[in-house]
């Protein structure tokens, strides 16, 4: 009890402080540590002014600098009827990515040791038009601004039947005659 307690990193003092009555202590370096890596020892010194030697080292990285954006976001296609479609970018290798539709959080998943990320949805997408952004955290828990957003359309309501089908003659000697008919704005058309 009321050892002083000397935190060092090589030669270069961190802080002090005196032991409890049980012999514990708590050392908060007096000036913030720069990123990097470090080995930290102690050593204790008791009111008589003996000297211990320094403790086993404990290693401990400094890292205060956020992982970049992710990029490259994208799904397979900007409009899909598939409700829980899989997204993809690249983003600081080994961060958690966190995905975000418009602003509500749309889950989490961890990117390779490379930095690329894949998602899928554990539960549908309602059908709607969303914006999709990402963030990386990193493992000293340093998050990076959002990614661009990208756009997707979730469609998965079939459209009406196409109405209307015509024409010109129904007894011709044209071997390619032309249909026509109405369907769903911008729809894709099959005649069978």
């Amino acid at each position: 009890a009321d050892s002083t307690i000397t935190l060092l990193n090589g030669d270069i003092v961190l802080g002090t402080a005196t032991t409890d009555t049980e012999g514990a202590f708590s050392i908060t370096p007096s000036s913030a540590l720069e990123d990097g890596d470090y080995s930290l020892e102690a050593k204790a010194t008791d009111s008589a002014g003996n000297i211990s030697s320094e403790s086993s080292s404990i290693s401990i990285t400094i890292d205060t600098t956020a992982p970049d954006t992710p990029i490259s976001l994208a799904t397979s296609s900007s409009i899909t009827n598939n409700s829980t479609p899989t997204i993809t970018g690249t983003a600081e290798a080994s961060s958690k990515v966190t995905l975000f539709i418009d602003s509500s959080l749309l889950g989490t998943t961890t990117a390779d040791t490379k930095g690329a990320f894949s998602f899928t949805p554990s539960s549908a997408i309602q059908d709607g038009t969303y914006s999709l952004k990402a963030s990386a955290t990193d493992s000293a828990g340093n998050i990076s601004s959002k990614s661009s957003s990208i756009s997707i359309t979730i469609d998965t309501t079939a459209p009406d039947a196409p109405t209307s089908l015509a024409t010109s003659s129904s007894i011709t000697n044209n071997s390619t005659p032309t249909i026509t008919g109405n369907a769903e704005p911008s729809s894709k058309v099959s005649l069978f």
